[in-house]
């Protein structure tokens, strides 16, 4: 997870995300479209402590998931992942030479 925040930054929000996807990905394997379903999150009463975050003016403009290692995968939703879906844009890594060629991922 990478925040709103400078990289040495305390963020409260951010290691409670961390921990969360730390959890789901023991449990899961890092299934992507439970990565997504946690961008997706929303906090009614904390709006800034959501992870899709609707405020005013401000708020979650995009989402990206990338996963690393073995099986790299890109996607990325064009507004908050809560309203625009992500798009599989693997076949990005594979033009870069970071991917070997394979199908397209739903998030």
């Amino acid at each position: 997870m990478i925040g709103n925040v400078h990289p040495d930054e305390p963020s409260p929000k951010l290691a409670r995300l961390r921990a969360e996807v730390a959890d789901l990905v023991s449990r899961e394997g890092g299934s992507l479209g439970a990565l997504a379903d946690v961008c997706r999150t929303h906090v009614a009463c904390r709006p800034f402590e959501s992870t899709c975050v609707h405020a005013g003016e401000y708020g979650t403009r995009s989402s990206t998931l990338l996963r690393t290692g073995t099986d790299p995968t890109l996607c990325y939703a064009d507004g908050p992942p809560c309203e625009a879906p992500y798009r599989d844009l693997t076949p990005l890594l594979h033009d870069l030479g970071l991917a070997p060629s394979r199908e397209r991922v739903q998030a």
